[in-house]
Formats: structure tokens, sequence, C-alpha cells
């Protein structure tokens, strides 16, 4: 496990613990170029987006057109949320958000007193910015 999030998601608790592991990246005081540079460089980013993901959840949902500033005041995103019309349905939106570990069941069913359908969260494992 890394977060304990799983873990609390299915009421577990830890017992014991079997490996401690930690990787470090290593380089010379060279500066370095070509396909090293590149290996380098997308391997940090890797690293990167890993690390930012950390309790990361991705909020799919569809919203009355309406209600976005109230949702938008109400969500503890990372960023503005992605918005986009709905075809055929011109008074409705997708709302598109990137939160942190704060998003809650309080957060969803307030997310559904404003008229908020569809609501889909998914933990984020890797992203790159």
């Amino acid at each position: 496990m890394s977060s304990g999030a799983t873990l609390a998601a299915n009421q577990l608790h830890e017992i014991d613990t079997i490996l401690r592991s930690e990787a470090v990246l290593v380089a010379g005081p060279l500066p370095q170029s070509g396909l090293r540079a590149e290996q380098i460089e997308r391997l940090c980013a890797r690293i990167e987006g890993a690390r930012s993901s950390d309790g990361a959840r991705l909020l799919m949902m569809q919203a009355p057109r309406a209600a976005l500033a109230a949702i938008t005041r109400l969500l503890p995103v990372r960023e503005s949320p992605s918005v986009l019309s709905l075809d055929g349905l011109p008074d409705d939106i997708a709302v598109q958000a990137l939160c942190n570990g704060a998003l809650d069941w309080q957060h969803l069913e307030d997310l559904k007193r404003l008229g908020a359908r569809g609501l889909m969260v998914l933990n984020v494992e890797r992203m790159l910015a």
C-alpha cells in the first residue's frame, strides 16, 4: 500500500510492515544530452506524475448549467473544472474536475442536491502535468 486509501475504503487496517523501500535517481555532475537526457526527463516526469496524483480524484457528472457556480464553489478542486455543453440538452453541462482527497460522500450528496446526476469518482493513479 502507499496511501492507505484502499484500506480505509474497505474498512481494513495495517497489521504489519513486510518491507519498506525507497528509490533514488542518481546522475553525474555533467549535463546529459541526446537520448539519455530524454530518458531522464521522461522518467522524472513520470515520477512527478505519480507523486502529484497522490490522493487525487477525478469527478465527472452532468448538471444543470445554472448550478455551475454553486458546484464550483463546493468542490475541493486542484484546478478549474472542465465544462462541456451537451448536444440536445442546452440547459445541461458535463463537468470534469480534478479534486484532492478531501472529496467525500458529503460533497457528492451536496452535488446531487444541486441537481448533479451520473456522478462518478475515479482515483487517479498517474497523471502528467
